[in-house]
């Protein structure tokens, strides 16, 4: 019996192989009456050749069982031979829950690295982790600098499958958050009474309460938190031109 391609030293293939089986009669003998073989796992059914070889494809993936034998046109036969056939052509199943692509992370918090690599046939046999090309498969959070950075999960099987995902996601610098400023009444100028700033803070800031804020220098007189926003309360009269910039302080600064 011939299989190619060859397995890896585990015993693994990676791809389609195609098994020849050649039976060869003894000189005494008028040649090969039939190779017979099956695939025990897959079909009860034998298949018969009545040929001395045998070409065989064989593409199902699994740990599965070949057996085979032949018979010459005397009657003798070789008895029942069997072998164990490894095929894994899937590369591993990589998933990344956190942190999450294109979400935005406070500069001043460590990130949870939280990450799998499966493999349901052969099995994982490397997996490396790297951030913007530096390993840390051993680490379980990291703190980067401000800016945007590239999250790599490697996975190779004990077929020699490989699989690769990759993530893209920023850090924030606490002091340069980009928030949703919405000013109520619009008609400022002719407004004696207050105003009103509506704040919606990007992810993940979304549920940190505001502690103070200011406008133009001017301090808000109340801070209502809603669900999923801030009203910040400023008097008319403390603010002297259209409100340019806003001053937010959080639990995090």
């Amino acid at each position: 019996m011939d299989i190619q391609p060859k397995p890896n030293a585990a015993g693994w293939y990676n791809s389609d192989i195609t098994i020849t089986l050649i039976a060869q009669a003894s000189q005494a003998s008028q040649g090969i009456q039939y190779i017979d073989y099956e695939f025990p796992n897959i079909s009860g059914e034998s298949t018969l050749v009545k040929d001395s070889q045998a070409i065989i494809p064989f593409s199902a993936e699994g740990i599965n069982l070949f057996r085979y034998g032949a018979e010459d046109k005397e009657g003798n036969d070789t008895g029942q031979k069997s072998t164990s056939i490894q095929l894994d052509k899937t590369p591993p199943a990589i998933a990344i829950t956190f942190p999450q692509a294109g979400k935005d992370y406070p500069a001043s918090q460590d990130i949870a690295l939280t990450w799998t690599a499966t493999d349901s046939l052969a099995g994982i046999d490397t997996k490396t982790v790297t951030l913007d090309g530096v390993d840390v498969t051993a680490q379980t959070t990291v703190k980067p600098t401000a800016g945007s950075h590239t999250l790599i999960v490697t996975a190779k099987d004990k077929a020699g499958n490989t699989a690769t995902k990759q993530i893209t996601f920023n850090v924030v610098d606490n002091n340069k958050i980009k928030a949703n400023v919405e000013i109520k009444p619009e008609v400022f100028l002719r407004n004696s009474g207050v105003f009103i700033a509506i704040v919606k803070l990007p992810a993940p800031y979304q549920k940190e309460k505001i502690l103070s804020a200011s406008c133009n220098g001017a301090p808000a007189k109340k801070i209502i938190s809603l669900k999923d926003a801030s009203l910040l309360i400023f008097k008319r009269q403390d603010i002297t031109q259209w409100p340019q910039t806003t001053h937010l302080r959080l639990p995090a600064n």
